[in-house]
């Protein structure tokens, strides 16, 4: 009974009328937007990531069963070994800014850590956090792809050093050519 009060109490109209101030004033809007897009990017980020259960499914389909476990484990460290060395290292070479190869700076995400420092109204940057979660999505998801071809056909270790490497420099160097914007096949 007293949720029913408390959702009747924050759709009351004089609440209405002044969320409807807050809206239409610049500051309103501003908020709204930056609130919507970074939504919009951790929920983009976590249907990419839906990608890697269905390469995982569509890979477990076509190896035999005993090798089940192993694919599976397999997809599982891909996500874990993409999160850390994106984090470290790829976030860096994909949109840290030095030249029109490769980014230089932001190793281990500093460069986030520097913006919240010099960014007083604002202590916490949820949209650059959320784009580096998208990004990482996509990295992890690139490296499971190859996954399926492989299967059953080199070693983890191997795999593993392959998957590290995708994540760390090849899907990074792209990423900065054509999505950062220094990058020399970027449109800005």
């Amino acid at each position: 009974m007293s949720a029913i009060k408390l959702v009747d109490g924050v759709l009351s109209w004089q609440n209405a009328s002044e969320f409807q101030k807050y809206i239409k004033s610049s500051a309103g809007i501003a908020d709204v937007d930056y609130s919507m897009n970074t939504f919009w990017l951790i929920i983009c980020a976590g249907l990419v990531f839906l990608m890697q259960a269905g390469f995982a499914l569509v890979e477990v389909g076509s190896v035999r069963m005993k090798n089940t476990k192993n694919i599976l484990t397999k997809n599982m460290l891909d996500a874990c070994i993409g999160a850390l060395s994106f984090w470290l290292i790829g976030y860096a070479f994909a949109f840290g800014d030095n030249n029109s190869f490769i980014g230089a700076d932001g190793f281990a995400i500093k460069t986030l850590d520097k913006q919240v420092a010099g960014n007083s109204d604002k202590l916490y940057k949820g949209k650059d956090y959320a784009f580096f979660i998208f990004q990482w999505a996509f990295a992890a998801t690139a490296a499971t792809i190859v996954s399926g071809a492989v299967a059953e056909r080199c070693r983890v270790v191997a795999y593993f050093v392959y998957s590290f490497m995708l994540t760390v420099f090849v899907y990074p160097v792209v990423v900065h050519w054509g999505w950062s914007e220094t990058g020399w096949a970027s449109a800005s």
